[in-house]
């Protein structure tokens, strides 16, 4: 038996500003709480932690969204929870450019801060740079670059040993000139005079300076272009996940055991399913207190009663009894003589402020015992029963 009219429903009232200010928190202070997550992440070893830290993050901005449901009296599950879903996936997303920025900074950008041009590309390898170029010689070196493969060996052969690479970067290797390969026409120039400037500048301005500054050969990874650029994200991540960035005993970079591939796919989508889980959990919390639209404001929680009361054997039925008559519950007070129950049921309250509209939860608790210690569970059975203000103060119930 069920009587809509008994339990509380809500109207499904909103406000638009309230929805539209869930996502954009959710999205501005989300991209706040992962920044601090990702700078922690990369700085603490302590996997356990590093969850603790994750979960706590998704916990704060479930409850940003529960408060502002709360202040803005939305009474629409189905608008929260969308909103809430969406300001989540756009702050994950910002996440995850920010994550390979950083990503892109510590193992690309800092050691190339750190060499020069010539020595990060390698430059001494194929051009005469132990004083200022000649134009002719430049020109030859140039021809003898663009019309060989990479890795050449002096019998004219390429030579892969000594180098990791997989089979496709040596297939691409032997279809690619020395020159194109190492971009050097973006890196040096399109003749010999530019090419003569460019070796010049690489011997004393750092790889960085010389590659995004001088030359603009690349599109420099800012958090701006990763975030309009989702296919070259994707990309990265990809790329991230190939050789992988922590190890199994800790988060710091360490090569031989990294974590990547398959595993760590599961890794990440285990992180974002708990974090999502309990950002969801937490933002339901708001769900669980009736709007009292006369009122315009939500119930008073009066409490959870401290009086017990026995638990019946059949519990469908003792809903039923409840929907015909709330004080059908003080017929199972338990005799003061028989001690502590094991099974029992106990009533949480809310009201209007003038107790005009009540609501009464109903719970069952049983205690067991396990490894010698007793364990209690509770369990809610009716949610939301309308009740009247007699029930609600009744001594019964408090005493």
């Amino acid at each position: 038996m069920f009587e809509e009219g008994k339990y509380y429903k809500e109207s499904g009232r909103f406000s638009p500003i309230g929805a539209v200010l869930i996502t954009l928190c959710v999205a501005v202070l989300g991209v706040v709480v992962f920044y601090l997550y990702l700078l922690f992440n990369n700085w603490c070893t302590l996997v356990y932690l590093n969850i603790f830290v994750a979960l706590a993050a998704a916990a704060l901005l479930g409850f940003v969204v529960s408060k502002i449901s709360g202040l803005f009296k939305i009474r629409n599950k189905t608008v929260v929870l969308v909103c809430a879903v969406i300001g989540f996936v756009l702050a994950s997303y910002i996440k995850w450019a920010m994550y390979d920025c950083l990503d892109v900074k510590k193992y690309r950008y800092e050691p190339m801060k750190e060499q020069t041009a010539d020595s990060y590309y390698d430059f001494s390898y194929y051009f005469d740079l132990s004083g200022s170029v000649d134009t002719q010689s430049l020109i030859d070196v140039y021809k003898s670059i663009h019309q060989s493969t990479t890795f050449m060996n002096s019998s004219g052969e390429v030579d892969y040993s000594g180098y990791d690479l997989s089979d496709d970067e040596i297939k691409k290797m032997e279809k690619t000139t020395v020159w194109d390969y190492n971009n050097f026409e973006k890196l040096l120039g399109k003749d010999a005079e530019e090419v003569d400037k460019s070796l010049e500048k690489a011997k004393d301005m750092n790889a960085y300076e010389f590659t995004f500054k001088y030359r603009k050969a690349e599109q420099e990874k800012t958090l701006l272009h990763l975030l309009t650029s989702p296919g070259e994200l994707w990309t990265d991540i990809k790329a991230i996940n190939e050789y992988g960035r922590w190890s199994y005993s800790s988060s710091s970079y360490k090569e031989k055991d990294n974590v990547k591939g398959v595993l760590l796919w599961i890794v990440w989508a285990g992180e974002f399913l708990l974090m999502g889980f309990i950002y969801l959990l937490v933002t339901s919390m708001s769900f669980d207190t009736p709007f009292i639209e006369s009122e315009n404001d939500w119930a008073v929680h009066k409490g959870l009663s401290p009086k017990h009361f026995c638990a019946p054997n059949d519990i469908n039925e003792f809903k039923n009894s409840m929907e015909l008559s709330e004080f059908n519950l003080f017929e199972l007070e338990p005799d003061p003589s028989a001690g502590q129950l094991s099974r029992y049921i106990t009533v949480d309250i809310y009201h209007s402020k003038a107790y005009d509209e009540n609501y009464a939860n109903f719970y069952l608790n049983q205690i067991t015992i396990q490894s010698g210690k007793p364990k209690e569970q509770k369990t809610q059975i009716i949610k939301l029963l309308r009740v009247s203000k007699e029930f609600v103060m009744s001594d019964r119930l408090w005493n």
